[in-house]
């Protein structure tokens, strides 16, 4: 059994330190968060997936998965969420996911992780809010089967 370490420990930390301190503590698997400052999509240019490739395979570490689990750049910041009642803030999750899932695809990340909703706000109905998650979800499936990649 082998087991992975996600990258949010190091949140404070580049992506390579992290990797590098993940490996140095005996892990052979990585989860890395897809928000800043470790891998935004974004902010990645071809360039710096390169960089981390060569990163992961000094260290003999591999990718387990893509954490697409905040929906915006920064832990911090408020997430967009499947669920949201402001229409604006569900596309910028949809967009967000599709993101991850490019860049899982193109590093050979066979998943990516997301939310389980989100907070039901007190204008919507709990029925309304499953509905509207999984309709939301359902419009990124095509792309996570025709990228290969398990959302």
């Amino acid at each position: 059994m082998k087991f992975a370490c996600c990258t949010s420990i190091f949140r404070l930390r580049s992506l390579s330190e992290a990797i590098e301190g993940i490996a140095r503590a005996g892990f052979h698997g990585v989860e890395i968060r897809a928000e800043r400052p470790h891998a935004y999509p974004k902010d990645l240019s071809a360039a710096q997936v390169n960089a981390l490739q060569q990163c992961l395979d000094l260290h003999k570490i591999r990718i387990c998965c893509l954490s697409g689990i905040s929906g915006s750049p920064t832990h911090e910041a408020r997430e967009a969420s499947w669920i949201d009642s402001d229409r604006h803030r569900h596309e910028e999750r949809i967009q967000y996911t599709r993101e991850c899932l490019r860049l899982a695809a193109a590093m050979g990340i066979p998943c990516i992780l997301t939310e389980a909703g989100g907070i039901v706000s007190r204008d919507m109905q709990r029925e309304e809010a499953w509905d509207l998650c999984v309709n939301n979800v359902a419009r990124v499936l095509p792309l996570a089967e025709k990228l290969g990649v398990t959302l």
